[in-house]
């Protein structure tokens, strides 16, 4: 019997397993199920803080006190009660509090505390684990989704931190925590680098397969260019979504397959995978600081500082500082004027124009609603 039909069988019937079917398995997967079985069975209760471990802040504390219990207790979020624990009315995060006292406002807990999210002691965790998409990348900032689960129990803020699901996944989160969900913009990976075969080598590297190895040797890589793409694929490995693939020597993201889950710009040994929103139509794929007249000898395609795309852009959208241009996508409409006038085409234009169908088209006006350029005019 295969891992995913032994963990289906659990779902049907009494769930049950012969003992001859449970020892037969490999240890880790008589783990694995062990945990499934118990995180089924795992109530908000059994991971709670206890109500006398528990540091409750009186809502009438004085400022002097209330300081000196934050720096004794090392949390970072606090319970907020009024007349008697059995009353809170709010959550107290520290760095709210900081956010007050750097600006010198009055402290009052009553107004600075956020809304408290009770949740049933009977509900189980694995109700908020089954909206989660199950990839474990870690983009979260947890271990997995079973951790970041127990994570959204206990902090019901955290409903937008799945970058996987994105929007939609955080609504339904946000909906089963009783908050109300913000407008999360959903994030893509950008390898600002498109040299690959076009830049000069200082030699050929026949090591392992991995940039980190190769970024160790002989002067940060087998590039002359100390910014460039060393192309051996460390992203693409460390991308669960077949998002990343190697194009003539370089890495290249698939914006459709692109989660914004960023395990890649960590992977980098170049930091020169960043993130962008995902709307973000036009980029500037070079990462180098080298002045025009030294790149030109190692880079066919690297951006010279020129300047052109600054003068042509009428959004001021697009500077250049320290040699290298960068857009500011708040400003930047798409129109790709900027990507025209670069002499050395290191602007890209993802994508095109969008066109209507005057035949299928509803008169819902949603383009018009959520154009981020407010291109979209209604007749």
């Amino acid at each position: 019997m295969s891992l995913k039909s032994l963990i289906a069988s659990f779902g049907k019937g009494s769930g049950e397993i012969s003992r001859k079917t449970y020892e037969s398995l490999e240890t880790d997967k008589k783990e694995m199920i062990q945990g499934i079985v118990e995180l089924s069975e795992t109530t908000v209760k059994e991971v709670m803080v206890p109500r006398i471990d528990v540091d409750f802040i009186s809502a009438g504390v004085s400022r002097q006190e209330l300081l000196a219990r934050i720096i004794e207790s090392n949390h970072s979020r606090f319970p907020v009660y009024e007349e008697t624990i059995d009353n809170v009315i709010g959550i107290l995060y520290v760095k709210d509090l900081l956010t007050s006292l750097m600006r010198n406002e009055s402290i009052d807990l009553r107004k600075l505390a956020r809304p408290p999210f009770f949740v049933p002691e009977s509900k189980h965790i694995d109700e908020l684990l089954g909206e989660l998409p199950g990839a474990n990348c870690g983009g979260c900032g947890y271990a997995g989704c079973s951790a970041f689960a127990q994570a959204l129990v206990e902090d019901n803020m955290l409903y937008g931190g799945c970058p996987v699901g994105g929007a939609e996944l955080a609504g339904k989160i946000a909906s089963i925590l009783g908050v109300r969900a913000t407008k999360n913009t959903r994030l893509t990976a950008l390898v600002r680098c498109s040299g690959g075969i076009r830049a000069t080598r200082k030699y050929e590297y026949h090591g392992l397969t991995d940039c980190h190895s190769a970024a160790k040797i002989g002067g940060g890589g087998p590039l002359e260019c100390s910014y460039g793409c060393i192309g051996l694929g460390s992203c693409v490995k460390s991308c669960k979504f077949g998002a990343l693939s190697i194009i003539e020597g370089v890495a290249v993201v698939d914006h459709e397959r692109c989660t914004g889950c960023l395990i890649c710009v960590s992977e980098c040994p170049k930091d020169i995978i960043i993130s962008v929103p995902y709307f973000a139509d036009v980029n500037v794929v070079c990462s180098s600081h080298e002045r025009g007249g030294a790149l030109r000898k190692i880079c066919e395609i690297g951006c010279l500082g020129c300047k052109i795309c600054e003068k042509v852009c009428k959004q001021n959208a697009i500077h250049v500082e320290d040699n290298l241009a960068a857009i500011d996508y708040e400003n930047c409409t798409g129109c790709g004027d900027c990507a025209r006038v670069c002499p050395q085409k290191c602007i890209e234009i993802r994508g095109g124009k969008a066109a209507v169908n005057g035949k299928d088209c509803i008169r819902c006006y949603c383009c018009h609603e959520f154009c981020p350029a407010k291109a979209v005019s209604l007749e």
